[in-house]
């Protein structure tokens, strides 16, 4: 009797262990609401949308970068959606380099391939959710 009761209960606890496990897309959703990615994201899109990027947002667009770069993942699609969005970082970067040799024109052809490509991988994260982009 005793052995039926201890199988059942590790069945029960394993049972409820892996109901907790959470899915790769939740982890890396986890992962990008730690670091607050999307709206760090979205904070440098518009200042540089203005050709006004801030002290903080010339540093965070490094920072960002490196903390994107932390991820490890064996899942494809969520690894290309995090390369997508640290091309964005990075393209972003640039774009504040453009703002400030005053070439205008080429940061704004950098910053719509930028802010097309965040939207672009925000989708992409959208659908593996199965449900409508964060914003």
């Amino acid at each position: 009797m005793k052995r039926k009761s201890f199988l059942l209960a590790l069945v029960s606890i394993l049972f409820f262990l892996s109901a907790c496990a959470l899915s790769p897309i939740e982890k890396y959703e986890n992962f990008l609401a730690d670091m607050d990615a999307e709206t760090r994201i979205e904070v440098c899109l518009k200042q540089i949308s203005e050709r006004n990027p801030s002290l903080y947002t010339r540093g965070d667009v490094k920072t960002i970068q490196k903390d994107l770069k932390l991820l490890q993942t064996d899942d494809t699609e969520i690894a290309i959606i995090n390369d997508s969005l640290i091309t964005v970082v990075r393209t972003l970067e640039g774009c504040i380099k453009l703002i400030d040799s005053k070439d205008f024109e080429k940061a704004q052809a950098d910053y719509e391939f930028a802010e097309t490509l965040f939207r672009t991988a925000q989708a992409q994260l959208a659908q593996l959710r199965g449900g409508a982009p964060s914003v």
